[in-house]
């Protein structure tokens, strides 16, 4: 996708792409405002922008676009604040150097509002005097970081997305409780595709996301509407694949419980439901506890 074609943060995005057309020198900037993946997006797609082989402010069709939006752009770095001094080094050595194939690189500071005073001074320099065709993207939910980096870098701050924005009713949105945490449109099936005997399947292929969370929701309402007319074996070998699905991953059960108690439609068996599912913690079966949590689910 092309910075052009984003249909919000309009402001934003303007911003960037007057900085490419006027082909504006190496410079640190402040990405801020909203969460960390809606940033990162953003970078990664600003990141395209400046290397499009097409000049097309990034596309789906360039080896530079494709490999930068696959992780694999052998000119894009990136650090997490507070992994490590050493690790720092590293990746400004690698930044300091000419681009590998005479792109234009990127560096990404994730979490920069948790830069230490040793971090921020390590990267003084390199944004004082970015290396030529070099731009450090600095990303931050709030504009609080290390004033001596913040006052070298130009500010962009971008909106919370809205539901309407990535194409998602707000009727449905408020379903999934869940936080947006794309830039992209994003395509939900009819909810008569999933049926509550998907729910192992949905679960084995777990990838964080809205669109994951809507097939499980669609699956557990399901349930919720012929669970009486499931037999008791049925249901059994169903919840047996639902535990082999899971894996003992307890984050992925939990995730299950909470979007089941969340659809429960009998608000008296709450507080039981709650109760099992906080049951985990103290290392009760995940076979017993689906047993028993399933069978209040109504």
């Amino acid at each position: 996708m092309s910075l052009k074609n984003i249909a919000h943060n309009l402001e934003a995005t303007s911003q960037l792409i007057s900085f490419i057309k006027n082909k504006n020198s190496s410079s640190a900037f402040l990405f801020y405002g909203v969460n960390s993946p809606i940033l990162k997006a953003f970078a990664i797609e600003f990141a395209k922008a400046l290397n499009c082989l097409n000049k097309s402010f990034g596309c789906e069709s360039c080896s530079s676009c494709n490999e930068i939006e696959k992780n694999i752009f052998p000119d894009c770095y990136s650090y997490i604040s507070r992994s490590g001094v050493d690790e720092l080094r590293e990746v400004v050595q690698k930044v300091s150097k000419s681009g590998q194939i005479g792109a234009k690189k990127v560096m990404l500071i994730i979490n920069a509002n948790e830069l230490t005073k040793i971090e921020a001074n390590l990267l003084l320099k390199i944004v004082e005097e970015p290396p030529k065709d070099t731009y450090i993207i600095f990303l931050s939910r709030s504009a609080k970081i290390q004033p001596t980096i913040f006052s070298r870098c130009i500010p962009i701050k971008f909106t919370p997305i809205l539901p309407k924005d990535v194409g998602i009713e707000q009727e449905v949105f408020r379903t999934l409780n869940s936080e947006i945490e794309t830039i992209m449109p994003i395509e939900l099936a009819s909810e008569k595709k999933y049926q509550y005997n998907n729910i192992p399947e949905i679960l084995e292929n777990f990838i964080a996301g809205i669109a994951w969370k809507y097939a499980l929701n669609c699956a557990i309402e399901n349930y919720l509407e012929v669970r009486s007319s499931i037999g008791n074996l049925e249901r059994l070998e169903w919840i047996f694949k639902i535990e082999k699905a899971i894996n003992k991953n307890r984050e992925l059960l939990d995730i299950f419980m909470i979007q089941c108690i969340y659809k429960c439609r009998e608000k008296s068996y709450l507080s039981r439901l709650i109760y099992i599912k906080n049951g985990l913690k103290a290392n009760l079966s995940i076979r017993l506890a689906l047993i028993r949590f399933l069978e209040m689910v109504k």
